[in-house]
């Protein structure tokens, strides 16, 4: 009997990936000490995890977020990473605070700062915020955290350098302040204004300079819990409290999210699966045939036959029309994720990726000369494709190209009328599978 043939080896399985949100709590050079392996990104914001797109088994911790410069990281962006099998945990700064947020539903904390909101000691989220560098001067702090000072004055009064009311004034002068403005020593001088005793203050600001900051110091401790972790993680794990499955469709922010956020770098610019979408529903000249297609491909015969249309038979025009507009595959889901898989098959979708980074680039100069995307006229721009389009009703024609609504067409159509007005956009076809 021949023997068989040995399979062929499959490549090893990457190494789970340690991915580091921090900024003015915790230095990178510091970061990488603690965790050699580490790749290091700034203080996270809304759509950073998402962009990231980790795997199962890999990790990221978050210590810095922002939120006053750009929106902060939205709850159901850690929680997609944690039913993912990704390992995520928090601490410090705005990881201590979503932690303490999303611990029941399987996210990490560690330290003080984590434990005290978690307990419900600490409340206020401004406890933690700080101003700081841009990352150009390496995202130094400007200003020292509420929390941080709390923590300066109670070690202060252990150490006997301190009463009772002095810790409190020094804490209460500090919680008055805008935080930018929050620093050891102006809350000391502020409290002097509330009655502290000038002994008081140079014996604070003399334990401030000496006792390291609480932040900092939860920081390291959450990096060297991650570096004595060790194993895989089992995708799925994380959120032990959740019936929920990565399959499950998405709800709508976090579907419409992953496609603004996602995407590849195309000619040094990001360009995103939404944008690529958008240029398709827009300039293709069969898209409205492509999505009515493929959203009746997609729908079972039994939905199908509940709609009127008789097994065996495609549906009419006018059937079609209705259930190809109101398809969705959980409430508030259009169909866009099985379209961009699909478009991505097609010699169209470098076509469109082109057309997208014409329309970024334009619209950089654009703003810098004064007239940024928000001033594009809502009027002009429903002229402009009602004519394309040769149509004379545009909400039906808005709806037939997997657009939501109106307003969804008019925020995402925007950025590409000044392309279409000023450069044009030679139409272009899909050629969708199956015809």
């Amino acid at each position: 009997m021949p023997e068989h043939a040995p399979e062929p080896a499959s490549e090893p399985a990457p190494e789970p990936a340690v991915h580091v949100f921090a900024g003015p709590t915790i230095p990178s050079d510091r970061i990488r000490r603690l965790l050699p392996a580490a790749h290091v990104h700034p203080p996270v914001q809304h759509g950073d995890l998402l962009r990231l797109a980790p795997r199962p088994g890999d990790t990221v911790a978050v210590v810095d977020g922002t939120f006053f410069q750009s929106p902060s990281v939205r709850h159901k962006e850690l929680l997609h990473l944690i039913d993912r099998g990704v390992t995520v945990h928090g601490a410090s700064s705005m990881g201590a605070l979503r932690a303490a947020e999303l611990a029941p539903l399987g996210m990490r904390g560690a330290g003080v700062v984590y434990r005290l909101y978690a307990l419900g000691v600490l409340e206020r989220d401004d406890e933690v915020a700080v101003a700081h560098a841009t990352g150009d001067d390496g995202f130094v702090a400007l200003s020292d955290a509420l929390v941080s000072i709390r923590f300066a004055a109670r070690r202060a009064r252990v150490a006997g350098a301190l009463d009772r009311a002095a810790e409190r004034l020094i804490v209460e002068a500090a919680a008055a302040m805008p935080f930018p403005q929050r620093r050891h020593a102006t809350a000391a001088r502020a409290a002097r204004r509330l009655g502290l005793i000038a002994a008081h203050e140079d014996a604070y600001l003399e334990h401030a300079a000496r006792t390291a900051d609480i932040k900092r110091a939860d920081a390291e401790l959450l990096l060297r819990i991650i570096a004595r972790e060790s194993g895989p993680i089992t995708a799925g794990v994380g959120r032990a409290t959740s019936g929920a499955d990565p399959a499950d469709p998405p709800t709508v922010f976090l579907a419409e999210w992953l496609r603004s956020f996602r995407g590849e770098l195309v000619d040094g610019e990001h360009v995103t699966d939404e944008a690529v979408l958008t240029c398709c529903k827009l300039f293709a000249t069969d898209y409205a045939d492509f999505h009515r297609e493929h959203v009746l491909n997609a729908l079972d015969p039994a939905t199908l036959q509940r709609a009127g249309v008789p097994a065996g038979l495609r549906a009419t025009p006018e059937s079609a029309a209705a259930l190809v507009r109101g398809f969705c595959w959980a409430p508030g889901v259009p169909p866009d994720d099985l379209m961009l898989e699909l478009l991505r098959a097609t010699p169209a979708w470098e076509c469109a990726q082109g057309i997208v980074v014409r329309a970024l680039r334009l619209n950089r100069e654009l703003s810098r000369l004064g007239y940024p995307v928000s001033r594009v006229s809502s009027l002009r721009l429903h002229t402009y494709f009602t004519e394309r389009w040769g149509t004379e009703q545009l909400d039906g024609a808005i709806l037939d190209r997997g657009f939501a609504s109106r307003y969804a067409f008019t925020t995402l159509a925007a950025p590409f009328l000044p392309l279409a007005l000023l450069k044009t956009v030679e139409p272009f076809a899909l050629r969708a599978s199956g015809r």
